[in-house]
């Protein structure tokens, strides 16, 4: 689950004034190090930063080997701070859903919302984390879903060589949505085309089901057996759980349990007869709520049982004054596009280091991707998206 104060909070808030006086840099490398930082730990902008969130995820998956926590110190107190953790990973490179290379390496990677630093402290950022390739700490680094044009994104491009970064990493779009005042105000403010379908399938849904139609919202701590169980009774049915990806009671029931004692876990569960059949999970960012999963039974599929959900679940924060904005999350989809009223760029950066294992790594994956990429231009959009869905269909654990 992979859980990312304005609206929403894209540039993060510094954790002290940048100032020109002299900085220190350091690295904290153990669990109790980066535990000495929690009161210095602010300005992230996405659950995966949450300091008990990263100290889970370290806990949890054996490939993490430590912490690889970047402080910059001005006055003696931390004033920007990088979350990143060193790992043993495989580095899939694959063509179409095909995996044709996976080298092992040592890479220190940055989480997803992992920076909290003004804008004049990420080239010390960056300087730190190209100098742990330099001593061959790690044999690559990698920023996971970083805003394009963002300070640290500069830094990095602008001081690491073109020929050691990963080339064709995709660029994808971000779509948020800025909400209506209230629940009233939502469907005038859809599409022609989007209110119209919306409203049909949820009054055919309504007419139908009536009374045994039931949508609940959880957010509270003593809820946690419930909302785990019943998103892994949809979860286990979805093509996301085919492909390995979305909620798993497993390894995101911990995180879950950190975000309801935490107060930004949030979850809608949509149930016929008692029984769940489609969910959407957020997390709470200041004044933003970010999807982390979704997904529905396949089984009520041609009931657009995700459509209505998605409906409810809108109008249910229209109507809360603690909920500005909807963060779609990472990667592009239709309904995104029909909804957001305001969009960026988000990509991964990875620079390798020069060990032989990181540019033997490094040729391979460009060679794939590259392929890959060919393929793709040559195949056309609209018949990649007929492939994705014929693929999606067979991982579909319920149609196996």
């Amino acid at each position: 689950m992979s859980l990312d104060a304005t609206a929403p909070a894209r540039v993060p808030t510094a954790i002290a004034p940048s100032t020109p006086a002299a900085s220190r840099v350091s690295v904290c490398r153990t669990v109790e190090e980066v535990e000495a930082l929690r009161e210095h730990w602010t300005g992230f902008t996405h659950p995966d930063a949450d300091l008990d969130v990263f100290l889970q995820v370290i806990r949890d998956r054996d490939e993490i080997l430590a912490p690889h926590v970047v402080v910059v110190e001005r006055d003696g107190r931390p004033a920007a701070l990088l979350a990143a953790r060193l790992e043993a990973c495989e580095l899939p490179a694959k063509f179409g859903y095909a995996t044709v290379l996976k080298p092992k390496l040592r890479r220190i990677t940055v989480v997803t919302g992992g920076v909290s630093a003004a804008a004049d402290l990420a080239g010390e950022l960056a300087d730190e984390l190209l100098g742990a390739l330099r001593r061959r700490e790690a044999d690559a680094i990698e920023l996971q879903r970083i805003e394009v044009g963002s300070p640290l994104h500069r830094a990095v491009l602008e001081r690491s060589p073109s020929a050691l970064r990963q080339r064709f990493a995709p660029v994808a779009p971000h779509h948020v949505m800025d909400l209506p005042a209230s629940s009233e105000e939502l469907l005038p403010a859809l599409s022609k085309s989007v209110r119209d379908n919306l409203k049909r399938y949820s009054r055919k849904l309504a007419r139908d089901y009536g009374d045994r139609l039931e949508m609940r919202r959880f957010e509270r701590p003593e809820e946690l057996d419930r909302v785990v169980a019943d998103l892994e009774t949809v979860a286990a049915t979805t093509y996301q759980r085919g492909l390995g990806a979305g909620f798993t009671a497993e390894h995101d029931g911990p995180l879950t349990r950190i975000g309801l004692d935490g107060g930004w876990f949030r979850a809608w569960v949509l149930y016929l007869d008692g029984v769940p059949c489609a969910f959407e999970i957020g997390h709470m960012s200041g004044d933003s709520l970010i999807i982390s999963a979704k997904g529905f039974d396949p089984e009520y599929g041609r009931l657009h049982v995700g459509k209505v959900l998605q409906l409810k679940m809108l109008e249910d924060l229209c109507d809360d004054p603690a909920v500005n904005v909807l963060d779609f999350g990472f990667g592009d989809a239709e309904y995104k596009q029909k909804l957001a009223t305001r969009t960026w760029e988000d990509t991964d950066v990875l620079v390798f280091g020069r060990t032989f294992r990181a540019l033997r790594a490094a040729a391979g994956r460009t060679a794939v991707l590259s392929a890959d990429r060919l393929a793709r231009r040559a195949a056309g959009a609209d018949r990649i998206a007929k492939i994705k869905r014929r693929w999606r269909d067979r991982r579909t654990p319920a149609a196996a």
